[in-house]
């Protein structure tokens, strides 16, 4: 048993003791450490049920988010869309950015350039730094030399 599968053990044990939405936060990070994004998800989802969850910052389109990351770190991309999808649906907040930049990469690994350049600027309105990131990332090598990622990026 590998030092993640050991933690979840141990994390479900108290977690189901103290019914604690910070652990369970955690028990879902460590199954997206595994890869194991169907766990994660209902992990998150029992953390978004606790009392504690003040504790810890986990708005439900960041762990939406978060699921749809797990996803599209596997390649499981048509997975991971309707999770970036659900988070848009949310209010605004500091990371709603994340969800459209996640977006325009798997629309940009898909060959979409169309999709891909509008989630990406829908990302960078939100967050400047996108731009930066997207110069170099290379989920973007398919569309980089169409004039409006170029124009986008520039």
């Amino acid at each position: 048993m590998g030092d993640y599968e050991k933690a979840v053990a141990e994390y479900k044990i108290t977690a189901r003791r103290l019914h604690s939405g910070v652990l369970q936060e955690k028990i879902g990070r460590a199954y997206r450490k595994l890869g194991n994004c169907a766990e994660m998800e209902k992990s998150y989802r029992k953390a978004l049920q606790s009392m504690d969850i003040v504790a810890i910052d986990l708005p439900e389109n960041l762990a939406d988010i978060k699921i749809g990351l797990c996803y599209y770190e596997t390649r499981r991309y048509k997975e991971a869309v309707p999770y970036y999808l659900k988070a848009l649906q949310a209010p605004a907040n500091q990371h709603t950015y994340l969800a459209y930049y996640n977006l325009a990469c798997i629309h940009a690994l898909q060959k979409d350039a169309d999709k891909a350049v509008s989630a990406l600027r829908a990302a960078i309105k939100l967050n400047p730094e996108c731009r930066n990131h997207a110069r170099t990332d290379g989920d973007f090598a398919g569309i980089r030399k169409d004039p409006r990622f170029v124009k986008l990026i520039d």
